[in-house]
């Protein structure tokens, strides 16, 4: 291994988060699986440390020696059969790969494919901003990404969370529409977003926050009033309280209003994860009323 400080030697799933998964979020790590009695392996490895030092401090070159037995469990999580294997993260992704010793020319071009163009730069930096507390900041950022790719996963994902955040909810709406089902991770968390402004559109049908409370105090039977008060709660990702108010409408009513309150538990299941602790719960307190 060359003397450079583009260039680690990865020992372990401990070091290989550290200087793999979180150094990517800033900069290109580039992932060598190698072994001393690979021949192609050291016809490669010269090239990658020629081409990663050329990009100047954007680019880390890791090595993993698979001979190692530390690093027998990344090698198989990240499913290598034959070496050498490169495999580039971006941002703690997989973003290009190849196997076998390859030209100088196509080496280059395989790590120069996934560094970050200006829409990228702007998406890392937007992201920084988040991270800071300074959406403000932030939103031209991401809208600029969008400028480029109206659809955009992350940025509509961002934008909308701020516009949220604003009460701009048909605005945010928007945004999250455009979120396509292929981009897996935010399209389920547009779908939790959506389902949350489903609820502000229930809860402002029922009248202000302020006014249901009231209404609910002088009725506390009132079914409907129960229901838009949960639907209140739900705005406020107040699930737990909401899901109160709807299981006490399933009590006295299974079918009230077209099943309204199981159908708005299986939206807040949705929202905090089908198979979290407090979906667990719910769901069987749920099927208690239910079938009992």
């Amino acid at each position: 291994m060359g003397n450079s400080a583009n260039v680690v030697e990865i020992v372990g799933a401990e070091q290989f988060s550290k200087d793999v998964i979180a150094a990517s979020d800033g900069i290109t790590v580039v992932v060598d699986f190698w072994a001393s009695w690979c021949g192609p392996c050291r016809m490669l490895a010269p090239v990658l440390e020629r081409v990663v030092e050329s990009f100047g401090g954007k680019v880390r070159l890791a090595k993993v020696n698979t001979e190692e037995a530390d690093n027998e469990p990344i090698a198989r999580e990240h499913g290598i059969r034959g070496i050498p294997a490169v495999k580039i993260f971006r941002g703690g992704e997989i973003v290009g790969e190849f196997v076998g010793a390859q030209p100088e020319a196509q080496v280059r071009k395989h790590i120069q494919d996934t560094l970050p163009t200006e829409e990228g730069d702007d998406l890392a930096r937007a992201k920084e901003l988040v991270a800071k507390g300074k959406p403000d900041e932030a939103e031209p950022l991401f809208r600029r990404v969008l400028e480029a790719d109206s659809r955009h996963p992350v940025a509509c994902l961002e934008v909308a969370r701020i516009l949220l955040s604003r009460n701009s909810f048909d605005e945010a709406r928007d945004f999250l529409i455009r979120i396509s089902v292929q981009d897996e991770k935010q399209y389920r968390e547009a779908e939790g977003m959506l389902a949350r402004l489903e609820f502000i559109a229930h809860c402002k049908q029922g009248g202000n926050r302020s006014e249901v409370m009231r209404r609910l105090s002088s009725e506390p039977n009132n079914l409907e009033l129960k229901m838009s008060w949960g639907n209140c709660l739900a705005a406020e990702e107040k699930y737990r309280e909401a899901m109160e108010q709807y299981l006490a409408v399933m009590t006295k009513d299974r079918k009230f209003s077209d099943e309204a309150p199981r159908k708005s538990m299986l939206k807040i299941f949705a929202i905090v994860g089908p198979r979290s602790q407090l979906a667990d719960e719910y769901r069987d307190k749920m099927a208690k009323i239910l079938y009992s």
